[in-house]
């Protein structure tokens, strides 16, 4: 078997070589950089003289007339044949880190950095990140580069496949057993997989090996850390210490009545805003002493009940709008074996999902779920009103929370919150602890207005 050799992605098929070229030109005309779009004027093979002449509702006849002065031609069987090519049956082009083979874009994702749309997303880990997006489905502004097929891998799991290792790619790789068209062939996977090697073997920082040490020498210093302020705060609690000016985060206080007023600068004072049995201790004479203002504290956000089908056409009528919202599905507890609370039940879904966007090939909903434990889930494949079957996770309840909140008071000076089921303050627990550092993750600032 002869390898394919690197050809430009646009000369692929004969069929959709123009409408391809004609999209991405005029997509990173109206969204991208100068730079950017004479890249991509040379990955079709169009020169900055032909681009500048290139008039959009032209497009269609200019691109033909460059393919014609290039003399490109392809065979019955859709290879590639012209001036000094040679014939390939997958073409295949690359950057530093991307490629494109087939119908796929290829993205590798380094360690430490951001990527997604607009750049939402984080790779905090110290792995390569392989994500794949299918080139047949582009939208401008949803899907510019590519609709992505959920096909996400750490690079060094593909690169310990004992098949792939052995230079056996027959299998290649379904990206989603629902989709039989997203499946990456062998023959590309072949590509693929060469393209993985040379952007990250010898630049991982972190073998398999390395991540477990990694994670082992972190739980020994975090268990260090905690034995350490055991015993110096003999009668610790665990809490969310909040700051004027600072970060939220986690910590042990004395939870003697002299511990807890050194915390919070004075006489303290509990506030219960919430419905579960936590409180807010503060300072009590935090306004009256003129200390610096912290965090404000809102009414929680009402809750709007409505049905699955409800929420779903809500969900595809602000997507229609290009709007995103945010609702709430919570399963039953006999959907699971084990015991949970509604919170370890109840999942976030964003409207920011296939299923609810029209045009979109493919369908599926991610979620979260609101403990902390399930951050990216895809759950139509669990949930019996979707494709879970007549065993599947069934729902309880709905709901919306409404986007106004009115603020209830300003606390002043420094406070915390734990945990108040007892006789005594006590420690949170730790989705609790994460759920307040992400609810009062960020300082606060406050500014008069008339008078």
């Amino acid at each position: 078997v002869t390898k394919p050799v690197e050809q430009p992605f646009s000369m692929a098929r004969k069929s959709d070589l123009l409408d391809f070229a004609v999209t991405n030109i005029q997509k990173r005309l109206e969204h991208d950089s100068e730079d950017r779009i004479l890249e991509v004027a040379e990955f079709f093979g169009i020169s900055v003289e032909d681009l500048g002449r290139l008039e959009l509702p032209a497009a269609k006849q200019a691109l033909e007339e460059i393919r014609n002065r290039n003399k490109i031609s392809f065979t019955e069987t859709g290879t590639l044949s012209g001036k000094d090519k040679e014939q390939t049956d997958i073409p295949f082009y690359k950057t530093d880190n991307e490629l494109f083979v087939g119908n796929w874009r290829v993205e590798i994702v380094p360690p430490k950095s951001r990527y997604g749309r607009s750049n939402q997303l984080a790779n905090d880990s110290d792995r390569y990140i392989v994500q794949f997006f299918d080139l047949r489905h582009i939208d401008p502004v949803y899907s510019p580069n590519g609709q992505f097929t959920g096909g996400q891998y750490y690079a060094d799991t593909l690169l310990d496949d004992e098949s792939w290792r052995k230079g056996d790619y027959s299998k290649g790789l379904c990206l989603d057993a629902d989709i039989p068209e997203w499946t990456v062939s062998g023959k590309e996977m072949e590509i693929v997989m060469d393209f993985v090697r040379e952007n990250v073997v010898g630049k991982e920082k972190s073998s398999l090996e390395d991540i477990i040490s990694s994670a082992t020498k972190r739980t020994e210093e975090n268990q260090a850390d905690k034995n350490g302020r055991d015993n110096e705060i003999e009668n610790g609690i665990t809490v969310v210490m909040l700051e004027p000016g600072k970060m939220a985060r986690k910590a042990t206080i004395d939870s003697s009545l002299e511990g807890l007023q050194k915390a919070v600068g004075g006489y303290i004072e509990a506030f219960y805003p919430f419905e579960e049995m936590t409180c807010i201790v503060c300072n009590e004479e935090g306004k009256l002493n003129g200390m610096p203002l912290n965090r404000a504290i809102y009414s929680e956000p009402e809750e709007v009940e409505m049905t699955y089908a409800e929420l779903t056409n809500l969900f595809r009528s602000s997507e229609d709008e290009g709007k995103h919202i945010t609702g709430y599905v919570v399963f039953t507890q006999d959907s699971f074996k084990e015991p949970y609370s509604e919170v370890s039940r109840t999942y976030a879904i964003s409207s920011d999902n296939k299923a609810f966007q029209s045009g979109m090939g493919g369908y599926s909903i991610y979620g979260e779920c609101m403990d902390g434990t399930d951050p990216c889930v895809r759950l139509e494949r669990y949930m019996a009103a979707e494709h879970g079957g007549k065993d599947g996770w069934k729902i309880e309840r709905c709901y919306t929370k409404a986007a106004e909140r009115e603020i209830v008071d300003i606390i002043a000076g420094p406070c915390f919150i734990c945990d108040c089921k007892g006789e005594d303050f006590g420690s949170l627990n730790d989705e609790q602890i994460n759920r307040y550092i992400e609810q009062f993750k960020y300082p606060e600032h406050f500014y008069r207005v008339a008078g």
